[in-house]
């Protein structure tokens, strides 16, 4: 509706019509209320209650037909009353599956169009949290952060079918579910222009929030641990060889980079007034952090759905400073080290690698 909204009278007459039905699932589409701000009708409020119409009403389709519709559903720079907490809900019904359950192909299906919606602006500020929920619960798939036209061509999700068959398990991402499918969100369709990457964009405007910052930071900080609880004592991928030690370092690298552009975000949104108090942003921060995320002392064999990997619980209670993301990157690495016994030269080469790459993430971003 944005973009509708900045083209100017023109574009009214087509708004217009597309504005006086139903976009999916029977589901209104949200109208212009007075004052600029769009009113979500009660169908759509009401797909936060439930998952399975939810996912219909986002998913856009194999052909991404339904692509249009889902952004004329969501992607609104205000929204009147309650709407935009209804529709963050919706997101969440859609998009995050309860516990035990992988991702369906629809439910990846609507995680692209979810971040699609909101590749000029972000959503907004009360939807921001639910939006960062969608997203904490696919560590995996934001893990490819920046990765572009790994599909192609092609629809913008890998079955699990698509991952037995083609042997892609690596490229999606490790340790993964055996039956889950997976968004790959820098996906773009043949005819699409060129951009930068949408979820980065995505992730920069969630950053403004200190709830939504809150859910991402622990995210990325569990998987972390999640991660490296499933190497070896080699700091290996079970079953490899020392030659393909890169494998780790290249995750391990993208992990420490994607928190430091977390923070960096944080930095620059106070510098450019998107965070007008950072002092009270940080204290909303720590108040919704949820805490340490410790890995495992013994090797962990399970595959469990990203969602799972995701709600595990904090190991306790945060120490030291918790914007200091290199800090937290190596005292949750160092302590790993010590439990599993990893050898001394390749522990110091694991630390000078985040090391770097928590910098290069800084600035280089």
């Amino acid at each position: 509706m944005r973009e509708w909204i900045r083209g100017g009278r023109r574009r009214w007459y087509v708004a217009g019509a597309a504005l006086a039905l139903v976009v999916t699932a029977g589901v209104g589409v949200p109208r212009l209320a007075g004052g600029g701000c769009a009113s979500v009708p009660a169908s759509a409020k009401r797909l936060g209650d439930d998952p399975v119409a939810a996912t219909k009403a986002l998913d856009p389709g194999d052909d991404l037909a339904r692509l249009a519709d889902v952004r004329r559903l969501l992607g609104h720079e205000k929204v009147c009353g309650d709407g935009a907490e209804a529709l963050g809900r919706a997101v969440v019904a859609a998009t995050v599956p309860a516990a035990g359950r992988p991702l369906s192909p629809a439910q990846a299906r609507a995680s692209y169009a979810v971040v699609q919606a909101f590749t000029e602006e972000g959503p907004p500020a009360e939807m921001a949290p639910y939006v960062a929920r969608m997203l904490a619960s696919q560590p995996v798939d934001r893990a490819r952060q920046g990765v572009t036209d790994i599909r192609e061509p092609g629809a913008p999700v890998y079955t699990a079918a698509d991952i037995a068959r083609d042997g892609s398990a690596g490229k999606v991402g490790r340790f993964l579910h055996p039956d889950e499918a997976h968004p790959i969100h820098e996906y773009r369709p043949p005819a699409a222009p060129g951009r930068l990457s949408a979820l980065a964009v995505l992730t920069r405007e969630l950053a403004r929030g200190p709830e939504a910052f809150a859910i991402l930071y622990d995210a990325e900080r569990a998987y972390l641990a999640h991660y490296l609880e499933r190497l070896d004592d080699r700091a290996l991928l079970p079953g490899r060889t020392a030659g393909e030690s890169w494998r780790v370092e290249w995750d391990l690298k993208g992990s420490a980079e994607r928190i430091a552009e977390l923070l960096q975000y944080r930095y620059d949104h106070g510098q450019d007034g998107g965070i007008e108090d950072m002092a009270g942003f940080d204290r909303e921060v720590r108040r919704h952090v949820r805490g340490a995320y410790v890995p495992a002392s013994r090797l962990v064999k399970s595959r469990p759905p990203m969602g799972d990997s995701a709600r595990r619980a904090p190991s306790g209670k945060l120490d030291g400073d918790l914007f200091d993301g290199r800090g937290q990157i190596l005292r949750v690495l160092d302590g790993w080290v010590r439990d599993r016994g990893v050898r001394e030269a390749r522990a110091g080469e694991l630390r000078g690698l985040c090391e770097n790459a928590y910098v290069r993430g800084w600035w280089l971003r």
